[in-house]
């Protein structure tokens, strides 16, 4: 039994939540026995400068901690690894599917793994949002964990180019192993609309001019396809379906969940999914499901290698263009659900060899087979 500290947020972000969902599938299909603990990223429990603040460090059993807090960055109360303690007891440390492993919040882990001298792997981590181009200069320690990390995946080739001195290989971001099965697609009937806005928290939203452009195309396809399919929205933020409401009218279909959990159900009751939510694409190409990205930032790059077509913002008003990109998507559903769903498998087989070689002193079955799904894969 060893204990894995793995980089993610709770509660903040459903996609970090998606990509672990996927990583904990990887370890478990090479025969890992772990205990889970995470650095919560979460800005609400860790902000960007929490490793400057030494207040986080107090120990929570001080008396009127509780109280001081109210005003005061004091302590953590979060069920999570806090800033401050001894990672001696930890066995692995793993920064999955996201840009933001190199990011101020993750400061306080890079100093866990070089205090205590932490075996580290990155798994599909990505560029970042915004267009960065050239070589970047990394912090020491952060540099320092890249030339010893067991093993370096990149989820885009944004990634793969700022990271290339340090031999990256090009995988698609965990997300896409989230869910532990897939659906068959035999026809469309139904439509998810992944929503964003532009009235949220600034790691959440999209631009106010990308979200009115995003309201007139999920009108018209409202207009144009709400009489053959069921159309329903997908909010991954609490302030999106309010949003909805005014917007659409409280007829809406609305989707939201507080826990990350539940959307392997509820994208599991579309046939094709449509939004610019990177991992909204990547948890339903999970379960087999075909998507049209609409791309606004840097993160863009991540649905290759989900097999979803991206559309960039500046061709979001070519109106006949994406009419006529859904109506392909819709055409060819079931043969995109096949190819996702063998472009699954192989990339589950793919991790597991490069895990197996990596963490090979932590597997008991070190010749555990990868099974095929029982179901034919039938590609036209």
């Amino acid at each position: 039994m060893i204990n894995v500290l793995f980089s993610t947020t709770r509660q903040w972000n459903p996609g970090d939540e998606f990509i672990l969902f996927g990583i904990r599938r990887i370890f478990d299909e090479i025969g890992i026995t772990y205990n889970t603990f995470i650095f919560n990223r979460n800005p609400e429990i860790n902000p960007p400068m929490t490793a400057f603040n030494p207040l986080k460090k107090v120990d929570g059993r001080v008396k009127g901690e509780q109280y001081w807090k109210s005003f005061l960055r004091i302590g953590s109360a979060d069920n999570s690894f806090k800033p401050g303690m001894d990672g001696r007891f930890i066995d692995l440390a793993v920064f999955a599917g996201t840009p933001s492993w190199c990011s101020r919040e993750n400061l306080p882990m890079y100093e866990v793994i070089r205090d205590a001298s932490l075996p580290t792997c990155y798994l599909g981590i990505g560029g970042f949002s915004a267009r960065v181009t050239g070589k970047l200069i990394f912090p020491k320690k952060i540099q320092e964990t890249l030339n010893r990390t067991l093993i370096l995946t990149v989820r885009d080739r944004k990634a793969l180019d700022l990271l290339e001195e340090y031999s990256p290989k090009y995988l698609p971001c965990p997300a896409l192993l989230s869910s532990p099965d897939e659906k068959i697609i035999k026809k469309v009937n139904a439509i998810g609309l992944i929503y964003s806005t532009w009235r949220t928290h600034k790691s959440h939203c999209i631009s106010q001019e990308a979200h009115q452009k995003m309201v007139r195309l999920y009108h018209t396809i409202h207009s144009l396809y709400g009489n053959k399919y069921r159309i329903a929205f997908v909010c991954h933020y609490i302030d999106e379906v309010p949003d909805i409401y005014a917007t659409f009218g409280k007829n809406a279909e609305v989707y939201y969940s507080y826990d990350a959990r539940d959307y392997l159900d509820i994208y599991r009751q579309f046939d094709i999914v449509i939004g610019a939510r990177v991992h909204g694409i990547g948890i339903s190409a999970s379960l087999g499901i075909p998507g049209l990205h609409l791309g606004h930032d840097g993160r863009a790059g991540t649905v290759e290698g989900f097999r979803a077509r991206n559309i960039d913002i500046e061709e979001w008003g070519d109106t006949k263009r994406l009419i006529a990109a859904i109506d392909a998507l819709i055409t060819t559903a079931p043969q995109q659900n096949a190819v996702l769903r063998d472009h699954k498998y192989h990339t589950m087989k793919t991790y597991c060899e490069l895990l197996r070689s990596a963490l090979r002193r932590y597997i008991d079955i070190t010749d555990e087979k990868l099974h095929k799904p029982a179901y034919e894969i039938e590609i036209d």
